[in-house]
């Protein structure tokens, strides 16, 4: 008769599998959700209009029918507005722009966006 060995292998998970796993997801979240675009052109304006729309001071949101897309509008301070671009539930592109509320409408709208129906 022959003797069978039996191994045993340590099935613990390490502390650094975990925090790499989860590193990538936080990442990948990231990247799917915000653009690099809107940070290399518009630079600390878009994580501004970013921090504003997280923080809920959404004025308004206009739609594109052509395109599919909608502008999100928040407020950051006296004649200053912060507007991401949204495809879906990702950024498109996040920018300022300092003008009176009636004129960032008249600027959307002569790109394609509309506010809906009252």
């Amino acid at each position: 008769m022959s003797t069978m060995e039996v191994s045993y292998q340590n099935r613990q998970f390490p502390l650094f599998k975990i925090l790499l796993i989860v590193t990538i997801i936080v990442v990948s979240f990231y990247a799917l959700t915000y653009n690099g675009h809107a940070t290399d052109r518009h630079g600390n304006k878009a994580e501004e209009t970013r921090q504003c729309l997280e923080n809920k001071n959404i004025l308004f949101v206009m739609t594109n029918f052509l395109t599919g897309r909608c502008a999100v509008v928040g407020k950051l301070g006296e004649n200053k507005y912060g507007i991401q671009i949204r495809a879906g539930d990702k950024e498109v592109t996040s920018f300022v722009k300092e003008d009176l509320l009636k004129t960032i409408i008249r600027y959307l709208e002569n790109r394609g966006y509309f506010l809906p129906p009252e």
